[in-house]
């Protein structure tokens, strides 16, 4: 028998493998071992006939991971290896399928070559196929493992038998009639070495019966001829005692494990755990021949696989791994050392050109090195790994640098067998010459270098050279530790040794110079001018002597600012010594202005410019200064220091203000470097609108604006301009009239405050000059001449914008006709006043009084009914004021009292001489006295009795007041136009009452003639006598309440009211608004509202206008009470009608079909519309609305609506009814509620004190 040939195994054959022994059968969960810091093993099946693979496994070499191949012919019927007869091709095919492989150098050739499913030809039956027995095998693994290990590179893989399937005893053959498994692979290593072969490792399956941790340690044994075989996971142990003495140094990979019926369930039942235990535990005894690999079966879960066979869909099993690869179980290689936890292997050192350098030089680069160590190098953390050097001389003495080493970091962490690059790796060279030996070398930070635990370094031999340009600066010129001062110069020496190879020349080409450079704080270069140029040495220097470079110009530059003075060597026509590598000497030197005399630092200006002011506008503030300069400033020595600005147009020119407020004190001397605060400053803008510099500067008065002397002063751009017209006056003070009363022809003399609010100067004089005049204007707002007017009144100086003036002495003339005007102030320019365009005038009520009369009144408001019964007797409330001379006592010689006359309607007494007066007999006379004696201008309120004819007919009715054996005041006169008159008022007098009986009238404006409005006469009205104003009012008193639903105040045509509300009262304490027209009414004042018993009716005007207003006269609508009747809450049904917008009916609880609301109208009605007014939003979801047809004598439906979200208003053609009902069809969450129920109707009895024009005189 041939002996086999001798197995090349050595450490560097395992290089790059995993240390670890956890492994997985499929590729795709190596990521668990990966993240345990555990890279272990995988494998794959590959078929190699038809190649179902690109054999690229580099991904997961490339992770640390070792990849076990099995190479098989191709899956049944086909047969792990081939028909016998095809050995060859099939070892053929296996060497080009490895060739074009990556990442892998163990093979695998076949699989359980003793089961019959593995056999070519196997058709489901036990007995099919072709048998493989040991010897068949053996030829084809030895022709499969010749060809591989031919390939160049792949002349040391492993090439590994098929693993044997433990309890199969499906192939028998002459020598094992049972099948035993074990001599199965006994027999198979035999007839490998017996033909010439080797094998490179062995691979081996085990497996338990059933998924219990136990069975894996069980010796639990088989049955019958296997009763001396393990029958669970320790059937491993079987296989290893077969195996031939001189195979015995081989590595041996499980190259499947798992348990068996029924295989994975998703259960953590620590089986993974267990198996590793085991194989840990047999490979820590020396005499055992070590397993590198336990990969477990499968991680895959194939769809058509039986449910045990994968588990990576299997969380559970999955966390059994997580747990097992917690365990640092690492494995052995037979006859080689364990492997060390931190190994490198050098793979490409930093190239140092001709291995030479110069004194700290620095060169960059790259290095790689493999982790060939059984531990991950980690990139971070406490201890991360990095990359550094040491340099040793001749006699092996390690030269420190300084500054100390740079360590270079990793850029991620690194698995065992993986690479790590190191990029941009700067080494530095030592400071001295000579010939050294630098070692790269790896080092975890805080523990040790790897070479201390027996790892190679990476050595390069370097002779180190002194460069040719090398110096040391021994002494420069120091600008001192205040700087210099802008373009300053400074003059010395320096001196620098010469530490390169090279003898500097003083003269000639090439020869060596002294320079320097100013940089700024932001790095850029500065020029100064004059620059000396580059200095010349007193003498050449050799190597090691030191230069002095004498007269030395050294220049400031001209701006104030950090600098970098930068001193530099040049070799002329060649280079800077600094672009050779040679060191510049840095100084950082702050540049600074020289101080001046006058210099200042504006710090804060507390003023409200806002970038805009207008037209001689003043603004005041603070402005806080400190003094930079080189002086103290005074504050009271005769040239002190203060504060002044200046403005100037777009043209640079001074601009001239309408007032200077002068220059600004200082409170105190400031010297040098101090701060101060200049209060209560008055900045005032220029008359004209435009844009402006407004600039702040300092004064040394008598001496120099600071801004002459070189001082920055302080500039702001202002607009000057306004929204004000041109022309715009503020009355800011008029002299009062006391009492707003004055007596036709008299004048009253006083003074006014006027301030300019306009855009433009005043002009006290030319065409365009502003004068003040005023104008009188009636109560309707007519222009009223005054005869004695002076004209308008000048301006004594011109007035700035903004500016006031007072004019003095000013006397106002009055119109000669008494009565209620407005005097109005205004301003004029030329002849245009003020008011016509954009300005406001000034106005005041003044009451122009007639010259008083002996005896004077005038009768101010009374509420006389105009229509009376005969002989009825009613009180009168009148309001009065004394007009005349004279008090009016109550007793004396003549007291004064109140009394009347009645006239025809002519005005004819009954005593006149056509008779028409003998139609009136027996009128009651009744004189009032009054409460107290009334002085002129007092007013008095009281009551007096008034007792109507005892005939009927058209009367006028005399107020009179008579002083007691003098006269009545309407007969006292002082001339044919000047006397007290009577307050003269249409009566009717009827036998029965009448609708109008009993009405009286009231009014705010002109209430004496209030009654006008109810005499029954459209040719007669009350008027307002002044313009329309809010709060002014008109009230009508219907003597008792009445019930209607409508109620109408007319006007003549016109002097409607504008706007308005109108409200109702039943006792003249508690009213409701009925209606209300924000503006431009119209038309006459018509309301209709829910049938309401009022006495008081009342229209209050809410906006002003032009027009005066008047009413002719006032009538009601009569109607009988309605009625409300609901199926809820009927009780409350009749808030619906109530004409209070506080209260509303609702039906409580939400809307039903069926519930209904009725209306009962009290009478048969014309009706056209129905509008139905909830509180919020409680209308009706459905409903259906039906009136009563009085001639059809049934409900006729008139309105019906589904799905309806608005409030009910509706209009229908005219039908007569009395009732009206709203019924419910659909249900909803709010209640139906109603709080206004408003009717259309026909408004036809419309009843009031209308009468023929006039019936009697």
């Amino acid at each position: 028998m041939p002996k086999p040939p001798a197995l090349k195994f050595d450490s560097a054959r395992v290089t790059g493998l995993p240390n670890y022994i956890a492994g997985l059968v499929d590729a795709g969960g190596e990521a668990h071992m990966l993240a345990a810091g555990k890279p272990g093993w995988v494998v794959v099946r590959a078929q190699v006939k038809v190649p179902d693979s690109s054999g690229d496994y580099a991904h997961l070499a490339d992770k640390g991971i070792g990849v076990i191949v099995v190479l098989a012919n191709g899956s049944a019927p086909n047969g792990n290896i081939p028909n016998s007869v095809e050995y060859e091709l099939f070892a053929q095919q296996c060497a080009a399928f490895v060739k074009k492989s990556k990442g892998a150098r163990i093979w695998v050739i076949g699989n359980e070559p003793n089961t019959a499913r593995e056999r070519p030809g196997f058709d489901g039956a036990s007995n099919s196929g072709e048998l493989i027995t040991p010897e068949m095998y053996a030829r084809c693994f030895n022709a499969a493992r010749r060809a591989i290990r031919a390939l160049p590179g792949h002349e040391h893989d492993f090439v590994v038998p098929a693993a044997v399937a433990p309890f199969n005893s499906q192939t028998t053959y002459p020598g094992n009639p049972s099948g035993d498994w074990v001599r199965y692979f006994a027999d198979l290593l035999f007839q490998i070495t017996a033909h010439g072969g080797g094998a490179d490792a062995l691979a081996l399956h085990t497996f338990t019966h059933g998924y219990d941790a136990n069975l894996v340690t069980s010796d639990a044994k088989g049955v019958g001829q296997f009763q001396n075989r393990h029958w669970h996971f320790r059937a491993f142990r079987d296989f290893l005692a077969a195996v031939l003495p001189a195979l015995r140094n081989l590595p041996v990979f499980i190259t499947a494990a798992a348990p068996l019926d029924p295989g994975w369930t998703n259960a953590h039942r620590g089986w993974m755990s267990a198996a590793l235990n085991e194989i840990n535990a047999w490979n820590s005894v020396s005499a055992n021949q070590p397993i590198q690999a336990l990969c477990f079966a499968r991680w895959q879960s194939i769809p058509g696989d039986p449910p045990g066979l994968g588990f990576a869909d299997k969380p559970q099993v999955i966390n059994d791994l997580r747990a097992a690869l917690q365990n640092d179980f690492r494995l052995r290689w037979p006859g080689l050392p364990p492997t060390p936890d931190f190994q490198a292997q050098w793979v490409a050192a930093l190239p140092v050109p001709q291995n030479q350098l110069t004194t700290n030089q620095i060169i960059g680069g790259r290095v790689v090195v493999k982790n060939v160590g059984a531990k991950a190098w980690l990139a971070g953390g406490v201890n991360p790994i990095r990359l550094g050097y040491r340099w040793y001389n001749a006699q092996g003495v390690e030269i420190p640098l300084t500054p100390s080493i740079e360590h270079f970091s990793l850029a991620q962490n690194v698995l065992p067998g993986q690479t790590a690059i190191f990029e941009n790796v700067k080494l530095r060279a030592p400071q001295w010459q000579g010939e050294y030996v630098v070692k790269f070398d790896l080092i975890q930070e805080g523990s040790a270098w790897f070479s201390a635990l027996h790892s190679p370094t990476q050595d390069v031999t370097i002779t180190v050279q002194a460069p040719p340009y090398a110096l040391e600066w021994e002494s420069v010129i120091n600008p001192g530790a205040n700087g210099m001062a802008l373009n300053a110069n400074l003059i010395g020496a320096v001196t620098v040794k010469n530490l390169g190879s090279r003898t500097w020349r003083k003269s000639g080409p090439g020869n060596v110079r002294l320079g320097y450079r100013w940089y700024n704080a932001q790095g850029q270069l500065v020029q100064v001018a004059p620059y000396a140029g580059n200095f010349e040495m007193d003498a050449d220097t050799p190597p090691g002597q030191t230069a002095t470079f004498s007269a030395v110009v050294l220049r400031a530059p001209s701006a104030e600012g950090a600098y970098t003075l930068r001193w530099d060597l040049a070799h002329e026509g060649v280079t800077w010594f600094s672009q050779q590598g040679a060191e510049t000497f840095d100084q950082v030197t702050q540049i600074f202005t020289p101080i001046p005399d006058y210099a200042v630092k504006w710090v804060n200006l507390f003023l409200d410019v806002r970038g805009a002011l207008e037209p001689n506008e003043t603004i005041t503030g603070t402005v806080t200064v400190q003094n930079i300069g080189a002086k103290t400033w005074e504050a009271a020595s005769q040239a002190p220091v203060r504060l002044g600005y200046h403005w100037y147009d777009a043209n640079g020119d001074a601009v001239e203000l309408a007032a200077y407020p002068g220059n600004f004190s200082l409170r105190q001397d400031v010297l040098p470097q101090s701060m101060a605060t200049f209060e209560n400053v008055v900045v005032r803008a220029p008359l004209r609108q435009d844009k402006y510099k407004l600039a702040f500067d300092l004064v040394h008065e008598g001496v120099t604006w600071f801004s002459a002397a070189g001082a920055k002063s302080f500039d702001a751009q202002v607009a000057v301009k306004t929204d004000a017209p041109p022309y715009v006056a503020q009355f800011q003070e008029i002299f009062a009239i006391p009492g707003n009363q004055i007596t036709a022809g008299e004048n009253v003399v006083g003074n006014i405050v006027l301030r300019n609010a306009g855009a433009e100067v005043w002009l006290m004089q030319g065409a365009e000059a502003v004068t003040l005049g005023y104008r009188w204007f009636n109560a309707l707002g007519v222009e009223t001449s005054a005869p004695a007017y002076p004209g308008p009144f000048a301006l004594p100086q011109n007035i700035a914008p903004r500016d006031s003036v007072t004019l003095t002495d000013v006397a106002v003339e009055t119109p000669t006709q008494p009565g209620e005007y407005i005097l109005r102030f205004d301003l004029q320019r030329g002849a245009a006043w003020f008011a016509d365009s954009a300005g406001a005038a000034a106005e005041m009520p003044v009451r122009v009084k007639a010259p008083p009369l002996e005896w004077g009144a005038e009768f101010i408001a009374h509420n006389t009914p105009a229509h009376l019964m005969v002989g009825q007797v009613v009180d009168v409330a009148l309001h009065l004021v004394n007009t005349g001379k004279r008090t009016w006592e109550t007793d004396g010689a003549h007291p004064v009292h109140l009394a009347y006359q009645w006239f025809t309607a002519r005005g004819v007494n009954q005593d006149a001489a056509d008779g028409l007066g003998s139609a009136q007999f027996d009128v009651q006379e009744f004189r009032t006295a009054l409460p107290f004696a009334v002085k002129p201008g007092e007013e008095v309120d009281f009551v007096a009795s008034l007792a109507a004819p005892n005939a009927p007919g058209l009367y006028q009715l005399h107020w009179d007041l008579i002083a007691e054996g003098v006269a009545w005041f309407a007969d006292v006169a002082l001339d044919a136009h000047a006397h007290s008159p009577a307050l003269v008022l249409p009566v009717d007098v009827t036998l029965t009452p009448t609708i109008g009986t009993g009405w009286r009238a009231e009014a705010s404006h002109n209430g004496a003639s209030a009654l006008l409005a109810i005499d029954g006469d459209l040719g007669s009205f009350w008027s307002s006598q002044a313009r329309q104003a809010p709060n002014m009012w008109f009230r009508v008193d219907f003597g008792d309440a009445r019930l209607m639903d409508g109620l109408t105040f007319r006007s003549p045509g016109q002097a409607y009211p504008f706007a308005y509300t109108v409200r109702l009262s039943s006792d003249g304490q508690t009213w409701r608004t009925a209606h209300a027209v924000a503006q431009g009414n119209q038309r006459d004042v018509v309301v209709t509202f829910a049938p309401y018993a009022v006495r008081y009716a009342q229209i209050d005007l809410l906006a002003p206008h032009e027009t005066e207003w008047m009413v002719s006269e006032v009538q009601i609508h009569p109607c009988p009470a309605w009625n409300a009747t609901a199926s809820n809450n009927n009780d409350y049904a009749q808030n619906a009608l109530d004409n209070n917008p506080n209260t509303a009916w609702t039906t409580v609880q939400a809307q039903a079909p069926n519930m209904w609301f009725q209306l009962d109208l009290g009478r048969v009605e014309s009706v056209s519309s129905l509008r139905l007014t909830p509180p919020k939003d409680e209308a009706p979801r459905g409903y259906r609305v039906s009136v009563w047809n009085q001639q059809a004598g049934g409900w006729q439906k008139i309105a019906e609506k589904q799905n309806n979200t608005e409030p009910i208003n509706i209009g229908f053609a005219p039908v007569q009814t009395q009732y009206i009902n709203i019924q419910l069809l659909q249900p909803a969450e709010l209640p139906f509620a109603i709080r206004e129920a408003r009717v259309t109707k026909a408004m036809t009895d419309w009843a009031g004190p209308l009468r023929a024009p006039q019936r009697n005189g």
